[in-house]
């Protein structure tokens, strides 16, 4: 039986836990947990305005208003032109709309600080993760050929060309890896401003 790639993606998949383990929330979800009554009010308006559903309404009003105002048809105008009346309540809506709209942006804003922090933290505890498992590795390399030059010390056997040339090659590996980690770091830092040399 062969594995395939998405075999072996979907198995991986299939290892991986489908909720959260309990206590565990998600960066959304300790944010809406927290949200006051008024920020709760702010994201729904700021959510309805922006809705196709709030233009076709809006636009649908309008139209009927200039309709019902410009043409005397079937009632006398109550705001004939220039919808002086009809200005007087858009301005209105705009000057109550903008403070909603700021403060769930302003949240929004707050949120987003909030999950950039945690995809920090994630990050962060991630390359601690990857440096112990190369570090175990490294180690795994170097008893192996310490190992290795004991068995060959007892049989009085001489290293082999090509074994030399690959734990060259796997020394200057590890020598290029910790440059490029330590430039790595140091161009953080000083992006970060945690470092002046």
């Amino acid at each position: 039986m062969s594995i395939t790639i998405d075999s072996a993606a979907q198995h991986f998949r299939n290892l991986l836990p489908k909720e959260p383990p309990p206590g565990h929330k998600s960066v959304n979800e300790l944010h809406d947990e927290s949200l006051s009554f008024g920020q709760r009010i702010a994201d729904g308006v700021a959510r309805n305005m922006g809705s196709w559903r709030f233009i076709l309404i809006q636009s649908s009003i309008l139209t009927l208003w200039i309709l019902f105002n410009a043409a005397e048809l079937i009632f006398k105008p109550w705001d004939p032109y220039p919808f002086i009346l009809l200005n007087l309540m858009l301005s209105f809506q705009a000057a109550y709309a903008a403070p909603f709209i700021m403060m769930s942006q302003n949240r929004q804003a707050d949120k987003d600080r909030l999950a950039a922090e945690h995809d920090y933290c994630v990050n962060i505890r991630a390359e601690a993760r990857v440096r112990a498992v190369l570090n175990h590795l490294q180690s795994q390399d170097d008893l192996m050929l310490a190992i290795l030059r004991q068995l060959e010390d007892i049989h009085g056997i001489a290293p082999n060309p090509q074994q030399r040339l690959a734990e060259e090659h796997l020394a200057e590996t590890r020598r290029t890896e910790e440059s490029w980690l330590e430039n790595t770091v140091r161009l953080e830092e000083e992006k970060l401003g945690l470092r002046q040399d």
